[in-house]
């Protein structure tokens, strides 16, 4: 059994590998409808859906966090929209409270519209989570509660909270369907999933 830090580097680099070589995406710029209008202080130059996911898988992987959670996240998050902004002020591909990417990141709000920044920050603030918590639902959790909920919890996801048991249910879910519909390459190197992924 591979350390745990090797089998969540080993794991996210094998991921982005695959989805590199099975790629078959539309490289034209996709511009996807924000969930609210929005002005922002500085235009963003549009990016493609294939190079924003390839942004994320970079971000997931200089963290240690697995590429195809990653993705999950940011579909959930925002559909990969990198002007969206929630009614709560979250910003951006990775939804990002401007308190949280100040403290985390040291980002400003405006440098939240900017989608290398962001994901970059998303992946850096998700991966602090799963090493606090130590499971992906419950770094999900943390993601989308906030952490302070879960630890005034006793460290379980706070079952009152309907939205979020939801989120980390949806986004675990197209995580592991992604994930296990590319399984090939995995086999074929000889690699088991349950050797390199916490699926708890």
């Amino acid at each position: 059994m591979l350390h745990r830090k090797y089998q969540r580097w080993l794991g996210a680099a094998l991921c982005v590998w695959q989805m590199q070589a099975s790629a078959n995406v539309d490289e034209q710029p996709t511009v996807l409808s924000p969930t609210h209008a929005l002005d922002e202080p500085i235009q963003q130059p549009v990016i493609s859906l294939a190079e924003l996911k390839k942004l994320a898988d970079k971000a997931a992987i200089e963290h240690g966090v697995n590429p195809y959670l990653f993705r999950a996240l940011i579909t959930h998050e925002s559909h990969w929209n990198a002007r969206a902004v929630s009614p709560q002020n979250a910003i951006g591909l990775a939804q990002i409270q401007p308190a949280t990417a100040g403290e985390i990141c040291g980002l400003e709000a405006e440098e939240l519209f900017d989608a290398e920044k962001n994901l970059d920050c998303g992946a850096q603030y998700f991966s602090e989570l799963l090493e606090q918590f130590g499971t992906a639902d419950l770094a999900l959790c943390a993601y989308n509660a906030g952490p302070n909920r879960v630890k005034r919890n006793g460290g379980k996801c706070p079952a009152d909270y309907r939205v979020t048991q939801e989120y980390v249910q949806t986004v675990t879910e197209t995580w592991r369907e992604t994930l296990w519909s590319n399984v090939w390459v995995l086999d074929k190197w000889g690699y088991h999933l349950e050797d390199m992924f916490d699926f708890s």
